[in-house]
């Protein structure tokens, strides 16, 4: 199921970012659609960490998680996020 997106997607410098590297081969809106295929949860763990530069400590309150469960959830999203633009065939 494919979720739209309200997410606007910053354009500063975010080297810092592990899906920076993604960036340079997609468009915002392939970006968008690349989130949407994520469960909620990792959807939102990405979004706050990379899109709102948020710390695990500011994420781990909102989500109600540990910072030890947050970064598990987080690795998990990320790896879902690469499978989906894998799948997609986007290099990064």
């Amino acid at each position: 199921e494919v979720v739209e997106l309200s997410v606007n997607i910053p354009t500063h410098d975010r080297t810092h970012s592990p899906i920076a590297r993604a960036e340079d081969s997609l468009t915002q809106d392939n970006l968008k659609r690349a989130l949407s295929y994520l469960k909620e949860n990792y959807r939102q763990i990405v979004v706050l960490k990379f899109l709102d530069e948020l710390s695990n400590e500011e994420i781990a309150k909102i989500m109600g998680k540990s910072e030890g469960g947050l970064r598990v959830l987080q690795m998990r999203a990320l790896r879902a996020l690469r499978e989906i633009l894998k799948g997609m065939g986007v290099k990064y």
